[in-house]
């Protein structure tokens, strides 16, 4: 089904590497669901010096997690775990997932669901969007610091203004780019998949 995708849904560059990310297309009906919350409990505080004790926090963060079963068109059964809070979906419903491919496995990164016709971000996609741009963007900051120490060096004002403007140009040739790459790809997620009920029945036809 990699082939029914268009070409900038197919694939994204690796942050740092010349190997692709590859996407699959997977389609299929809700089987089952499942939910279930998780606690995290952290505190703060309660040390202190010269006598004085330091107030305590404490603080209680729940996630909740779902299990979607899903059988796939083809009568292929499998699950997937989501936080709820990025998810919509129940018993019957017909989703469409762009998945990363990772050759065993598939993780969903946007959810069509045909009956709400919303298209939904999942955790991954969150943090494969957000991650691959920020490690351009720390790269650059180790290039900040490195000519930081050259302006120390040659410290003189018009040295400062020109590696000034270096620097900026570094970080915006590292981020900008990945950015609107990214961005991009989001855009063509989203209007891609609820296309695909149509396409479906126009090739049923």
């Amino acid at each position: 089904m990699n082939d029914t995708l268009p070409p900038e849904l197919r694939s994204l560059p690796q942050l740092f590497s010349s190997q692709q990310i590859e996407f699959k297309l997977l389609s299929g009906e809700v089987t089952d669901d499942k939910h279930w919350s998780e606690s995290h409990v952290s505190g703060t505080g309660g040390g202190g010096t010269n006598g004085n004790t330091a107030p305590t926090s404490i603080s209680t963060t729940v996630t909740t997690w779902r299990e979607i079963w899903l059988k796939a068109t083809n009568g292929y059964e499998t699950s997937f775990v989501f936080n709820a809070a990025h998810i919509k979906a129940r018993k019957g419903n017909q989703l469409d997932l762009l998945c990363i491919d990772e050759g065993h496995s598939l993780t969903p990164v946007f959810i069509y669901n045909q009956a709400m016709g919303v298209t939904m971000a999942t955790e991954t996609a969150n943090r494969l969007l957000t991650q691959r741009g920020w490690g351009r963007l720390i790269t650059g900051v180790h290039v900040f610091f490195f000519i930081c120490y050259l302006i120390a060096m040659f410290n003189s004002p018009a040295g400062n203004t020109v590696l000034t403007f270096i620097v900026l140009v570094l970080l915006g040739g590292l981020y900008v780019p990945a950015y609107k790459r990214e961005k991009a790809f989001k855009q063509a997620a989203y209007s891609y998949l609820p296309t695909l009920p149509k396409r479906v029945s126009a090739e049923a036809a």
